[in-house]
């Protein structure tokens, strides 16, 4: 059975959701530009949920996803007034911008998990995984950075899997030697590149990297002797 890639499975279904809109509005079924305009934070909704499904828990990053894409269908929506959206966007940009400062000052954190699922919004964290049996990490980045160090873990004996989302940010999936890496990757305005060696042994662990890159950057490398 296929796990769920919470930030491919939300942009897959959005672009979909564009593709049917954009047909009933050449079929003169509804109108392009109401249905956009009104209903476009459901996807920042459906992202938090994703990531909460995935990681069976409520996290800052999900439940912060969840209540932002809420703010923003209430004002799209006209419930805030005809100057909803001139309140809720303030108000939003307060948020964010706390979340910067926090994110920024909170850049190490230690997951130990085999499989997990992070959310990072405008902030800019290291992730060092320390798990005997890594199996799969699913991490989405919207308009900020992150550095994932998997060169203090190990690599279930399956091989493991690391799922990485970028909108309008970038990403480091830092990789030691020795291990199979394969990287398939899609770019919208973006792209990813995989600088790891390819001189390893037949019974190598394997780690598979999925790439989805929207105006944003993903590089798999090793750890530089500067780093």
């Amino acid at each position: 059975m296929r796990t769920l890639d919470p930030g491919r499975l939300v942009v897959g279904i959005s672009l979909v959701m564009v593709g049917v809109v954009a047909i009933l509005d050449g079929a003169d079924v509804v109108g392009w530009a109401d249905v956009v305009a009104d209903w476009w934070p459901t996807a920042v909704i459906g992202l938090g949920v994703a990531h909460a499904a995935t990681d069976r828990r409520v996290s800052w990053g999900s439940g912060g996803l969840v209540v932002l894409g809420a703010l923003l269908l209430l004002g799209t929506m006209g419930v805030f007034g005809e100057r909803g959206l001139a309140i809720v966007w303030p108000v939003l940009l307060i948020l964010v911008g706390t979340a910067v400062i926090v994110g920024w000052s909170l850049r190490r954190t230690v997951v130990e998990e085999p499989s997990w699922s992070r959310v990072i919004v405008a902030s800019a964290p290291r992730l060092v995984v320390r798990s005997d049996r890594f199996e799969r990490g699913d991490l989405t980045v919207i308009a900020g950075s992150a550095r994932v160090d998997l060169t203090r873990t190990r690599l279930d004996a399956g091989g493991g899997r690391m799922s990485v989302t970028v909108i309008a940010g970038s990403v480091e999936v830092v990789v030691p030697e020795g291990w199979r890496v394969v990287v398939r990757g899609v770019a919208v305005l973006g792209g990813w590149d995989d600088t790891t060696s390819r001189r390893v042994g037949e019974d190598a662990p394997t780690l598979e990297v999925r790439a989805l890159a929207v105006v944003g950057g993903v590089d798999v490398r090793h750890r530089r002797r500067w780093s």
